[in-house]
C-alpha cells in the first residue's frame, strides 16, 4: 500500500470519475441510498467515491456501473486533451 498522499493529478481524476458516477446515478433516476443498495456498498462509500476522497476499488466501480446500467468505460474514460 502506498503511504504517500495521492498526487493532484490522481485526486483530479478521482473527482472526474465521481462526477460521472453522479451523472450516471441521476440518469438512472437513483439516489445515493438506492445506488448503494443496488451496488452492495454503503452510502458512505458512494459519497466518498463521488467526492474523490477515497481510492475506489475496481470491484466497486463495476458494481456501480452495473447498478446504473452504464458501461464501466463511461465512468472512467479520460477525455483527450486538445
Amino acid at each position: 500500500m502506498p503511504t504517500d498522499p495521492p498526487s493532484e493529478r490522481v485526486l483530479q481524476r478521482r473527482r472526474e470519475i465521481g462526477a460521472r458516477i453522479r451523472d450516471a446515478m441521476l440518469t438512472a433516476n437513483m439516489t445515493q441510498e438506492r445506488l448503494a443498495e443496488a451496488a452492495g456498498l454503503s452510502r458512505d462509500t458512494i459519497i466518498r467515491v463521488q467526492l474523490g476522497t477515497t481510492s475506489a476499488r475496481i470491484d466497486w466501480l463495476i458494481a456501480i456501473a452495473d447498478a446504473c446500467r452504464t458501461p464501466l468505460a463511461v465512468l472512467v474514460d479520460e477525455k483527450p486533451k486538445g
